[in-house]
């Protein structure tokens, strides 16, 4: 970790010397190249290509690293998913509420959902790929109200609802054999959370886990549904008008809902896999969150981690160069993750931690 220049003077000297330049004393302005922007990423089924959400929808051979397809959304797309049951077929979650459908082969969305209220932060697909479920969190009166959407992944139709009011939506997670939907809740200023089991049979609450002082970024759930891992952050005052998050792990066990235990404890933030790579470990980032009071900024290199989940020790461990990493993702064989960090796309061997590819986004 290092201390930085104030970020606003750095960033004023920056643009200054990028925007305007002096020739035989007259100011000529000088065009500033676009930085893409990437926030999310997920595997096809076959492990052939990735979709990665962001300024863009971008779609890459997960092989060769090559750009198959770019589209350019009305919206910022905020959270990508492939379907498990075709490998042509991704969901997009954009800025505005709207989650899309779209096939490889055709250039606008075959369906267009147009039901959650505020940003479609998260979504995922069933694992036989029938169902999407996506997020959202309303302000009633000064208090969130969390919503859980399932819409039928071919029609686009709303099949359920599920509301949770008084809570803060932050993560959802489908188990391998589609039997459980696990939505995280989220609160910030010292407030205990809570994970929701929600049985696929009845659509109902079939059990609810605290956890915290804290909120969930990602919920990871093992292969025999027993636990989960929950990855997010506690808020907390550094002084006079400032916060940080310092990150956290949780985790909880299915069958029972009592606290969950805390498992780690540190770091900035973390994010994990929605699967686990088996029953005894996990995936998950570290990050760097906000900024204190005063304009300095820490930076930490992030990190992707295997880490143990008896203890939460590292198993194997990749560091990347200063900057902000995002939700990692599990192939579907679990043989390979893939994670964006700042403006490219990494996939390492899940096994081992060895960088297999990087992908730099520069279009």
């Amino acid at each position: 970790m290092r201390r930085n220049v104030p970020f606003a003077i750095l960033f004023a000297m920056f643009v200054l010397a990028a925007l305007s330049s002096q020739t035989n004393g007259q100011i000529r302005t000088v065009a500033l190249p676009a930085t893409p922007i990437i926030n999310s990423v997920d595997f096809s089924n076959d492990g052939s290509k990735l979709v990665v959400g962001g300024d863009s929808i971008r779609i890459y051979d997960a092989n060769s690293g090559e750009l198959v397809k770019r589209i350019k959304p009305e919206h910022m797309a905020i959270s990508v998913a492939f379907s498990p049951a075709d490998a042509d077929t991704f969901a997009v979650g954009s800025l505005n509420g709207n989650i899309s459908v779209w096939k490889l082969a055709q250039a606008e969305p075959v369906v267009v959902i147009k039901e959650l209220l505020n940003s479609a932060s998260d979504l995922t697909f069933s694992p036989d790929g029938r169902l999407i479920v996506g997020c959202d969190s309303v302000n009633k009166g000064g208090e969130y109200s969390a919503r859980l959407k399932v819409f039928d992944a071919e029609t686009g139709k709303t099949l359920r609802s599920v509301e949770l009011d008084g809570e803060f939506a932050s993560a959802i997670a489908f188990s391998e054999d589609g039997q459980l939907l696990v939505v995280g809740t989220g609160f910030r200023g010292g407030r205990d959370s809570k994970v929701h089991v929600v049985s696929l049979d009845s659509w109902e609450i079939t059990g609810s886990i605290p956890f915290g002082p804290g909120f969930a970024r990602s919920i990871s759930i093992s292969p025999t549904n027993e636990q989960f891992v929950i990855c997010g952050a506690e808020q907390v005052e550094i002084g006079p008008g400032a916060t940080k998050d310092v990150g956290k792990v949780w985790v909880a066990d299915n069958k029972e809902e009592q606290t969950s235990r805390l498992l780690i404890d540190g770091f900035s933030g973390f994010r994990s896999t929605e699967n686990m790579p088996d029953k005894d470990s996990f995936v998950a980032t570290t990050e760097l969150i906000g900024t204190s009071a005063n304009g300095l900024q820490s930076w930490v290199a992030p990190q992707i981690q295997l880490r143990k989940l008896s203890d939460g020790e590292v198993i194997w461990s990749y560091e990347s160069p200063p900057g902000f990493s995002q939700t990692p993702q599990l192939s579907h064989d679990k043989k390979r993750v893939a994670c964006c960090l700042e403006s490219s796309v990494v996939i390492l061997d899940a096994k081992t931690g060895a960088l297999e590819k990087r992908i730099f986004v520069n279009e």
